[in-house]
């Protein structure tokens, strides 16, 4: 995702990025991405907020969601795929005289969608407060004791801000509580202050959204599955990453790729399988 950076209308850009903590985990380690992220160091005392006692900087990559999710859409149009919106109650039924290979990445829908019906799928509510601050361009992440206590700050490339968060395990309500976004808000600007100008705070909206999370974590595996009408058809499912799908979403598409090619190439197939999503 780095080098999407560099490629325009991504909605991608790399940006400083913070994470602090009120007192130093007992039991600290370098967390895992410090091996090869850009720019990791544990930052001295003097840089950090006045409630907190430890931290880390590094590199990131920040999104703009909706120009990246257009992007991403075009490039796939570019490479010859296709797309076509049809409902559907069983996974099954998508099997028809063309289909060699589907990807189930239908997130929270595979605890409801026939055929899946995941148990382990729940969701995970997550509330936010978009905000216009341009000045802005650096992630925060305040962390707590509990991973249900984090508060965090990432701007997009269109001057909109992201001000989170909430992890309410299910519970699947998508109406925002305005006391909820009350708290979120000072918890925000009390480790970046600088979100308000000339003391103002300038709110764009409040959001509410579900994160597909599943017990035992991500599903990415295969399944052969037959139709009603006896045609035959590999399932990859790829779901269940909860609120690290975007950064997983790479990873996951190459084990996906590999899994297609292992058992199609059992099979004695090629390039030229049909595959839906």
């Amino acid at each position: 995702m780095l080098k999407l950076c560099d490629v325009p209308d991504t909605g991608l850009f790399v940006a400083p990025g913070f994470e602090f903590w009120a007192e130093k985990p007992e039991t600290w380690e370098d967390p895992w991405f410090s091996r090869f992220i850009p720019k990791y160091r544990v930052m001295n005392e003097s840089e950090l907020p006045p409630t907190c006692s430890w931290g880390i900087a590094y590199e990131t990559v920040c999104i703009n969601v909706p120009r990246y999710l257009k992007w991403l859409t075009e490039k796939f149009r570019y490479l010859g795929g296709t797309l076509k919106h049809e409902d559907t109650t069983r996974i099954e039924d998508l099997i028809d005289a063309e289909t060699e290979v589907i990807v189930n990445c239908t997130g929270y829908g595979a605890r409801f969608l026939g055929g899946v019906e995941d148990a382990n799928v729940y969701p995970t509510r997550g509330q936010v407060v978009w905000v216009h601050a341009p000045q802005v361009r650096h992630t925060v992440t305040r962390l707590g004791t509990v991973h249900e206590d984090f508060t965090y700050i990432i701007p997009r490339d269109d001057g909109i801000v992201v001000l989170g968060g909430t992890y309410q395990a299910n519970d699947d309500t998508l109406q925002p509580d305005p006391e909820t976004s009350e708290a979120i808000i000072e918890r925000c600007l009390s480790i970046c202050p600088e979100l308000k100008v000339n003391g103002k705070l300038d709110i764009v909206k409040h959001k509410a959204g579900l994160r597909p999370t599943r017990v035992g974590g991500v599903r990415c595996e295969a399944e052969w599955r037959s139709s009603g009408n006896g045609r035959r058809a590999l399932i990859v499912h790829n779901y269940g990453h909860g609120g690290y799908g975007y950064q997983a979403s790479y990873g996951c598409a190459q084990s996906v790729l590999a899994i297609v090619e292992a058992e199609m190439g059992g099979k004695g197939h090629h390039s030229t399988s049909i595959a839906k999503l």
